[in-house]
């Protein structure tokens, strides 16, 4: 099995709970010439603990610096959020609050 870990700055834009929690971010690149491209992308978080930190600390809209994991197995590849690490105080609303209005 072959590993790899990104560090990168994204926006959260969503947080979902069940039994598979994950979490959605948008990813903003600038390329050549200067355009500007958004990504969205959505990453499992496998380890419980760390998405009720996510919960706990994060709003929809805040900025965070994510570490993710890639792992090359024979079956194919896996991607999760292993780490976060939360940089901006700039969201709306806070994602306890966002799930439980999407489960009304």
């Amino acid at each position: 099995m072959e590993t790899s870990r990104v560090v990168t700055l994204v926006k959260v834009i969503a947080m979902a709970k069940g039994e598979a929690p994950s979490i959605t971010v948008r990813k903003r690149t600038i390329g050549m010439g200067d355009v500007t491209r958004h990504f969205t992308l959505v990453f499992p978080v496998p380890d419980l603990g760390l998405f009720q930190r996510l919960l706990a600390q994060v709003y929809v809209g805040d900025e965070i610096e994510a570490t993710v994991v890639n792992e090359w197995h024979e079956t194919g590849r896996v991607t999760f959020l292993e780490d976060f690490r939360k940089l901006t105080e700039t969201g709306s609303a806070h994602p306890a609050k966002e799930l439980a209005s999407q489960a009304a």
